[in-house]
């Protein structure tokens, strides 16, 4: 029962790989001209998979040639197929399956990276201590191994444009430029030197900048970037970290076993508690006022705290 349970399953996901490689082709034609009848004639005459019926992918999922055959089949189509050029902006896990899929289909890909490395949020979001760097560069460098080029250190709008893409040939734009920006939070203070938004902390330490914290340190926010920037200051030399969040314990948007290790390492959480401002002295955070949240969302369940008159 096991090995049927599992044969199915391996069924299911390569019919999942079949769909995505259908949808790819659909996604990305080519422009009229020159280039675009000989493709798609390479795609009707050999690709099973746009003319077969529901049988016959079934003959080929449960086929011994595996995966492994329906992953690649795109690549079979020859150079004709591979004239098909796809830019893609952005190697955060967007960019880069993107990438990996296409590559697959045999389109030329390549892709465009403002920071140094490749990764997005996966390198310059996620600590290495939940995500080993050496595993991340494996996992990227496999992707890459299929053919795609990479340019990194380039930035939409400032080394390139969109029409410069088209100017040099590219059939096709995928856009994933992500969403790592956070949000700005109408505080009093915020604008303090010290006082440093989750997602940029991270990066500054994911690039490898020499971030040292002395004393105390208040992370405002209860899910999963608040805990990396909590458990992530401890490694930066904070005496002690405390989590301020609206949220009571039961609604924290973080997974449980993040706030678990969180607490294993010494981190204080407050929950209920919003931040009221942040207190100055000589241009440095010196303390915050915090105000009680009694309720998060309105019975509608749209966002709207409601606080109480307790301060601490």
């Amino acid at each position: 029962q096991v090995a049927v349970a599992q044969r199915e399953h391996q069924v299911r996901r390569r019919q999942e790989v079949v769909c995505e490689v259908r949808e790819l082709h659909q996604l990305v034609k080519p422009r009229p001209g020159p280039r675009a009848g000989p493709f798609q004639a390479g795609l009707e005459a050999e690709d099973p998979f746009l003319d077969a019926d529901e049988s016959g992918i079934e003959a080929v999922l449960e086929s011994e040639e595996d995966q492994a055959q329906v992953l690649h089949l795109g690549v079979e189509h020859g150079e004709e197929e591979r004239q098909v050029d796809v830019a893609i902006i952005g190697s955060g896990p967007a960019g880069l399956s993107a990438a990996y899929f296409l590559a697959l289909g045999g389109y030329q890909v390549t892709v465009y990276e403002s920071m140094p490395q490749a990764g997005g949020m996966l390198r310059y979001g996620i600590p290495p201590y939940r995500l080993p760097r050496d595993i991340l560069d494996r996992e990227i460098a496999d992707i890459l191994a299929l053919g795609i080029n990479l340019k990194s250190g380039l930035t939409l709008g400032k080394d390139f444009t969109l029409d410069q893409l088209t100017a040099d040939g590219y059939d096709a734009v995928f856009l994933a430029v992500g969403a790592s920006d956070s949000l700005h939070i109408q505080l009093d203070g915020r604008d303090l030197a010290d006082a440093i938004r989750g997602p940029e902390f991270l990066r500054r330490v994911a690039q490898g900048e020499d971030v040292k914290l002395r004393g105390k340190v208040v992370v405002i926010g209860g899910g999963n970037v608040a805990v990396d920037a909590a458990m992530t200051a401890l490694r930066c030399g904070a005496v002690s970290v405390k989590m301020v969040c609206l949220e009571g314990i039961d609604e924290m948007p973080a997974s449980s076993w993040q706030l678990k290790e969180a607490r294993a390492e010494g981190i204080e959480i407050l929950p209920s508690w919003g931040p009221d401002r942040i207190i100055s002295a000589d241009g440095k955070v010196a303390a915050m006022d915090l105000v009680e949240c009694t309720c998060v969302s309105d019975e509608q369940g749209q966002f709207c705290p409601q606080f109480s008159e307790t301060r601490e």
